[in-house]
């Protein structure tokens, strides 16, 4: 709901422990509240995001490359490849209200979401221009980077996780990759062991624009526990209910969506507040108060709406930026994709447009793939129809691979594991076109 908006200093701090309606999950409100009490200059920049009239002046397909930082201490924490792949599938088929369970969101919602047209791809190019897959790996001595104090606005053990001499990783340039660092959170809380969060992300504005009195630059994009990343994720994640017992959090991959939504200019849809009359700075929002996090409450309707159509709007626990489990969450409205793109063409312009071309030539015919290079094998996601053939010809032009499918597939595995190391032509045919992409075996 667009009501007005309080710079982030006036907001009352009202989520730490002594909450009543959810679990602590997403800490983003919380880290940017201290990052803007120290850049006050950030701030008053950031909240004119939500002034703007018309956010976004383009309906192009904004690409986003991406780099996971994988930090870790035991064996379990090195997630594998495999588990990153699954996350970045989920974070573009949400962001292109392609998932499966839109059909959970009620019908008075169903004209005011849709499609982002923001897609993710993994980085094919480090910053010395090095090939990569777009994940890196961090061996620490730092056994977790999470504690209570997060949860009261100290992030200073948060932010090693962003710092190589700290036992974390640096960032790559945040001009030109979607930094997102995955890590250990978890402390002993009431003699048990639970993470300090989930997730947090940086708000923009991000470069060319940073205040100029803004002194934590590196620590931009978002901050993911481990336990927390994608839906095959093997490890078990869960949080402490206000009774007193713990619960296992419903993982499906999209605490990550709700902090790119953060990374991306959004706020909770309930305006960060316990009340009904701050809103989120977005038109089409309905007004209302924080889910719980361990329900999906249809019936929920906290606060009075006046909207124009639909009149008193529920509780929209359908919404990635809500506080609802993440089997409610299914949507972002127009209003948050219009603002999301005008943060990629205004304070995040940088971004979208740092893609390598060989990345650019694939994602223009919304196809994606990943990793690459690759060991083992690779993944294949068509965004917009169907895929019909596949084949692989190596540097002689001899095709050694070649697959039809007759059914409807967009997303295929293909395992080239036994194929010799070197470089070759992935070629993808669709009902309408026919694309080549340079892949590397390692």
């Amino acid at each position: 709901m667009k009501v007005i908006i309080l710079i982030f200093t006036l907001l009352s701090f009202n989520y730490i422990f002594a909450q009543q309606h959810s679990v602590k999950t997403c800490l983003s409100f919380e880290y940017s509240k201290q990052l803007f009490e120290k850049s006050p200059k950030w701030e008053s920049a950031n909240n004119k995001i939500y002034e703007r009239d018309n956010y976004a002046k383009s309906s192009d397909i904004k690409i986003i490359p991406v780099v996971f930082h994988i930090i870790y201490n035991t064996p379990e924490q090195n997630l594998h490849d495999s588990v990153i792949s699954n996350q970045l599938e989920i974070l573009n088929r949400d962001f292109a209200h392609n998932n499966a369970d839109t059909s959970f969101l009620r019908s008075i919602f169903n004209g005011i979401v849709g499609d982002a047209n923001i897609r993710f791809v993994m980085a094919d190019t480090d910053p010395n221009g090095n090939i990569t897959n777009g994940i890196t790996r961090t061996s620490t001595n730092l056994t977790t980077f999470g504690s209570l104090d997060a949860w009261y606005g100290n992030f200073t053990l948060v932010n090693k996780i962003a710092s190589t001499l700290d036992g974390g990783e640096d960032a790559w340039d945040i001009t030109k990759y979607y930094n997102i660092w995955v890590a250990n959170t978890i402390f002993e809380y009431s003699n048990s062991n639970v993470p300090a969060f989930y997730g947090l992300a940086t708000p923009p504005p991000g470069l060319p624009n940073w205040p100029a009195d803004h002194s934590s630059v590196s620590y931009d994009g978002a901050f993911i526990h481990f336990e927390a990343l994608g839906s095959n994720n093997p490890n078990t994640a869960v949080y402490p209910d206000w009774s007193g017992d713990y619960y296992q959090w419903n993982i499906q991959g999209r605490t990550l969506v709700h902090e790119t939504g953060h990374y991306l200019g959004l706020r909770h849809i309930y305006g960060d507040s316990d009340n009904c009359y701050e809103g989120d700075g977005v038109e089409d929002t309905p007004n209302a108060t924080a889910s719980n996090g361990s329900t999906c409450n249809v019936g929920q309707n906290t606060c009075t709406d006046t909207h124009p159509e639909y009149g008193d709007l529920p509780d929209m626990i359908e919404n990635y930026m809500d506080y609802s489990d993440e089997s409610c969450q299914v949507s972002f409205t127009i209003g948050q994709i219009t603002l999301m793109r005008g943060v990629l063409e205004n304070e995040r312009v940088s971004l979208p447009q740092s893609i390598s071309s060989s990345i650019n030539s694939i994602v223009k015919n919304s196809i994606e793939i990943y990793p690459n290079p690759t060991k083992n094998a690779l993944q294949i996601l068509s965004i917009e129809s169907n895929i019909e053939s596949i084949s692989i010809i190596d540097i002689t032009g001899r095709t050694i691979i070649n697959k039809k499918y007759n059914s409807n597939i967009n997303r295929i595995k293909l395992n080239i594991s036994s194929l010799p190391n070197g470089i070759y032509l992935l070629k993808i045919s669709t009902a309408d076109k026919t694309i080549s992409k340079k892949i590397i075996k390692e």
